[in-house]
C-alpha cells in the first residue's frame, strides 16, 4: 500500500489534477468522463451541449462552495466559447462569462465550462480569485480574435462564433458575427476568414440572391440578398475569406463597413 501511494501514477490515474486549484491548492477529482455521450449529457442536465460536446467532464470534490464542482474541457477556448452561447441565455452573460443555467450556476474560462449549484454560488469575485484552471487566464472575457472586427457601434455583448450552417448553407470554417448600430437599426456584421467564393456561388444560385463582381475588387464576388420584404444582406469574398453585414439599409455604410472589415480580415484565425 505505502509503495501504491508513493507510485501512485503506476496505480492508477491521480485524484488530481495539474494547475486545478483551490485557494493554492490541490482540487481532488473525484470523477472524470472522456468524450461523454449524448445520453451521459442529456442526464446531467446538459441538453444545451448535445451538438456542442466536450472532450471530457470532470467531477471535483465539494469544496467551501457548498457542492460538487463540474467542469467541462473543450479542445480549445474558441469551442468553449461556442459551447457556452448554448447554456448562455443572457447576452451580457457571454462577457462576463457568468450565467444562471436552469438551477446552477455556469461559468466559462478559456477552454472550460464549469457548473455550481445555484444556492451555493457567491456574487463578486470570489470563485475568480480562488479556483485555478489548467491554461485558462483569468480575467477571461470574449475571445481576442474579435479585437479584429469592427468597433464603433458595436453592441456590448453580441459577440458571437457561428458554426455548422450560415445563411442556411453549410460552413465548414466559424463566422464571427457582432450586432452593430446603423443609424438607429441593429445590424449583424459578419467575417469568416476561410470561407471561399464557391459558397458565394451556391449562395448565389438561391431564388432569393444576386451574384456579382466587385468593381476594381480583382477576384472579389458579392452576394446580396434580394427579398425586398427583408433586410439587405450583403457578403463579399476574396481570398482570404468573407465579410459581411446584414440589417443595414444605408449603402454608404455598409460598402465603408465591408472594406473595412476585408483590411482585418486576415488577423482572424
Amino acid at each position: 500500500m505505502i509503495a501504491c501511494v508513493a507510485v501512485l501514477a503506476a496505480c492508477g490515474p491521480s485524484p488530481h489534477e495539474a494547475g486545478l486549484t483551490w485557494n493554492g491548492k490541490l482540487l481532488r477529482v473525484v470523477e472524470r468522463r472522456d468524450a461523454p455521450p449524448r445520453d451521459s449529457l442529456l442526464t446531467q442536465g446538459w441538453e444545451a451541449l448535445v451538438n456542442h460536446a466536450p472532450r471530457r467532464i470532470l467531477r471535483v470534490e465539494p469544496g467551501e462552495w457548498g457542492d460538487s464542482l463540474w467542469l467541462l474541457e473543450f479542445e480549445d477556448p474558441r469551442q468553449a466559447y461556442v459551447a457556452y452561447q448554448q447554456v448562455s441565455p443572457e447576452v451580457a452573460s457571454l462577457t462576463t462569462g457568468e450565467t444562471v443555467c436552469g438551477e446552477r450556476v455556469c461559468f466559462r474560462r478559456g477552454r472550460w465550462i464549469g457548473a455550481v449549484d445555484l444556492w451555493s454560488w457567491k456574487r463578486g469575485d470570489w470563485f475568480e480569485q480562488a479556483l485555478a484552471l489548467p491554461d485558462a487566464p483569468v480575467p477571461d472575457g470574449i475571445p481576442e480574435l474579435f479585437g479584429s472586427l469592427l468597433h464603433q457601434g458595436r453592441i456590448v455583448g453580441s459577440e458571437r462564433i457561428l458554426t455548422d450552417a450560415f445563411m442556411g448553407q453549410s460552413v465548414h470554417v466559424p463566422v464571427f458575427a457582432v450586432k452593430i448600430d446603423c443609424r438607429g437599426d441593429t445590424a449583424w456584421l459578419y467575417a469568416a476568414p476561410g470561407l471561399q467564393a464557391e459558397f458565394a456561388r451556391t449562395l448565389g444560385r438561391g431564388p432569393e440572391w444576386g451574384l456579382d463582381s466587385v468593381p476594381g475588387g480583382g477576384k472579389t464576388l458579392e452576394v446580396y440578398s434580394e427579398l425586398t420584404e427583408l433586410p439587405p444582406v450583403f457578403l463579399r469574398f476574396s481570398g482570404r475569406g468573407m465579410v459581411g453585414v446584414e440589417g443595414c439599409f444605408d449603402h454608404t455604410l455598409i460598402d465603408f463597413w465591408l472594406k473595412m472589415q476585408a483590411r482585418g480580415l486576415g488577423k482572424l484565425k
